[in-house]
């Protein structure tokens, strides 16, 4: 019997493969995005504020990544140009030289990120628990809410 009652708690509480899906990596970003495939179905108050919170949180990486690789690779594109401007090609040294000097001149602006990054990280933390404590809840006490029967990930290729 209480077997039986851990399976359908179990199961109450078992991710849904059709709730989420995860991108293949953005061309630019390289990040790979979460896509809620029920964002306008959302059952209640909890899970809304979490799912917005990810949303928000998915956004602002994106937006840095995809901004830093393009500076990245249009300064790469420019060095490059200057190296065969002397009638050579660019090697390894080159490479790594430029490389430090792009993270150096960035660095400010990755610690600025990680800074904001680890702030959202943070408010994350309380709609997190609110949403997966209320849904333990209602798996325990029995009810069915219906909220998404939660969030596991699977590969899309869009």
């Amino acid at each position: 019997m209480m077997k039986l009652k851990l399976q359908q708690l179990t199961q109450n509480l078992k991710l849904s493969h059709s709730n989420l899906l995860v991108s293949s990596p953005h061309p630019v970003s390289n990040l790979r995005l979460l896509k809620f495939s029920e964002k306008f179905k959302l059952n209640n108050e909890l899970e809304r504020e979490y799912k917005n919170r990810i949303e928000y949180m998915q956004t602002l990486g994106h937006n840095f990544w995809y901004e830093n690789n393009l500076k990245y690779q249009r300064e790469k594109l420019e060095f490059e140009a200057n190296i065969l401007k002397q009638n050579r090609e660019p090697n390894k040294d080159d490479y790594t030289i430029f490389y430090n000097n792009f993270l150096t001149s960035n660095a400010q602006s990755h610690k600025n990120f990680h800074i904001s990054w680890v702030k959202e990280c943070f408010k994350l933390i309380v709609p997190s628990l609110k949403f997966n404590l209320s849904r333990v809840y209602s798996a325990v006490v029995g009810e069915n809410t219906n909220t998404s029967n939660n969030l596991n990930y699977f590969n899309s290729n869009n």
